[in-house]
């Protein structure tokens, strides 16, 4: 048996995904030293080292693959592939670049990881974090204007929020009125990739609550609190291809866990990550449907009342399952999105059952109408015209009944996951 079966399975499916006292004993054949060693690791969770129908492939990696990437030549002395390279977590400011590979990398890769053909039909291309940081600075701007403040003083803000000199002129009250939008702001990227864009976000919305508190409350921020907040609270995205989720949640996390400070967070006991899943999703932001069904959620759509407070449950559960309150395992995955589709479910047969009553009532007029004839036992051009515009409507509420009769039956099937948002 290979170390990456054992010991690397070991520390990631037990290490790091449990608190203290996890099972680690299970592992007979690891020596005693090193599930000792496997037991002070933090508990990371977050779903980073969750299993997934990958690791049940039954697929190894040998050994001395391991040896040529860490440990140096024995021959030549040089260092192992990846002790050549500088790295860090921390992802540098458009303005303070550090010489290593952050993960800004993670978005090159990705990139080349499409073949040049296939990056211009799915929009895949990397933009420089340069602009990337001008483009999410333009975008909190205008929504920023609907506070009603100055915009002059607003792009101060914005865009040098540590100036004292440009930021000055801002009164308490308008600084709390950009707090209380900033806290409410939701921000999606319907093609995240590598996150690039999310992580910008991020960066500046910390950069601005910073500043914000320094000034309004004299208090610095707890910037891994504050980072999480802003994850669980103001940052979703949306990719096609499922990998490139997985790099958005690993590029998010990277940019979390740069600030943790062991002195005060228990680390051993309580998830130090939260989990992505309902964060990042894989679908399809372009296209609405079910199974190959189209459907259009926001403009078709009524939200019930009694569904409404399902979707408040829904919401705690993802909050919850976000901070690791509950367990990050795959029954608490599929009861959440269980959840999620049994609302879906709801809301179609409400639409379903408003259809039907529409057209018995159109039935009930076309009955009385055709039962309605002139003294020679026929209808008049009038009520002919009123039938046929009776007999059109009934024709196409019962398309439309059928239709979404099919995405009903639908839901639930394992198909290509698509993106549909519900406005209530």
């Amino acid at each position: 048996m290979c170390f990456t079966h054992s010991g690397y399975q070991a520390s990631f499916f037990g290490a790091f995904n449990g608190p203290l006292g996890r099972k680690l004993y299970l592992h007979k054949d690891l020596p005693e030293e090193i599930k000792e060693s496997f037991s002070l690791m933090p508990f990371l969770n977050g779903g980073l080292f969750s299993r997934t129908e990958l690791d049940e492939l039954g697929f190894d990696i040998p050994d001395h693959v391991f040896e040529w990437l860490f440990e140096p030549d024995d021959k030549d002395k040089k260092k192992g592939f990846l002790e050549i390279f500088n790295f860090t977590i921390d992802e540098s400011t458009p303005i303070d670049i550090e010489v290593a590979v952050d993960p800004e990398m993670l978005g090159k890769v990705y990139e080349s990881l499409i073949a040049e053909e296939e990056r211009g039909s799915s929009g895949i291309f990397y933009t420089p974090r340069v602009e990337i940081d001008f483009m999410c600075r333009l975008s909190l701007l205008h929504y920023l204007e609907e506070t009603g403040i100055d915009k002059e003083k607003l792009i101060d803000f914005v865009f040098e929020p540590h100036n004292e000199e440009l930021i000055k002129n801002l009164t308490s009250d308008e600084l709390r009125k950009i707090k209380t939008s900033l806290d409410k702001v939701k921000i999606v990227d319907p093609a995240v990739g590598s996150a690039s864009f999310l992580v910008g976000m991020l960066n500046i919305l910390v950069e601005l609550h910073t500043e914000l508190t320094r000034r309004l409350e004299r208090r610095e921020e707890n910037l891994f609190a504050l980072k999480n907040k802003i994850i669980s609270e103001n940052l979703y995205g949306v990719d096609i291809k499922d990998w490139a989720v997985m790099v958005g949640e690993l590029r998010l996390w990277l940019n979390l866990i740069v600030e943790t400070d062991e002195k005060y967070m228990d680390i051993y006991t309580k998830p130090l990550l939260p989990n992505l899943t309902f964060k990042l999703r894989q679908g399809d932001s372009l296209i609405e449907e079910i199974a190959g069904v189209p459907i259009k959620l926001r403009s078709d759509l009524f939200i019930p009342n009694n569904v409404k407070q399902k979707i408040i449950e829904l919401a705690d559960k993802k909050a919850a399952y976000f901070s690791g309150q509950r367990s990050a395992d795959l029954k608490e995955k599929e009861e959440i999105e269980k959840l999620e589709q049994d609302i879906l479910k709801e809301v179609i047969d409400s639409k379903i059952n408003e259809l039907q009553k529409k057209k018995l009532s159109f039935e009930d007029s076309l009955k009385r109408l055709k039962s309605q004839k002139t003294l020679d036992g026929k209808h008049n051009k009038t009520q002919k015209k009123e039938i046929n515009k009776l007999e059109k409507e009934i024709l196409a509420i019962s398309k439309e009944i059928e239709h979404w009769q099919k995405v009903l039956s639908q839901i639930g099937l394992k198909a290509k996951k698509r993106l549909f948002l519900m406005g209530n």
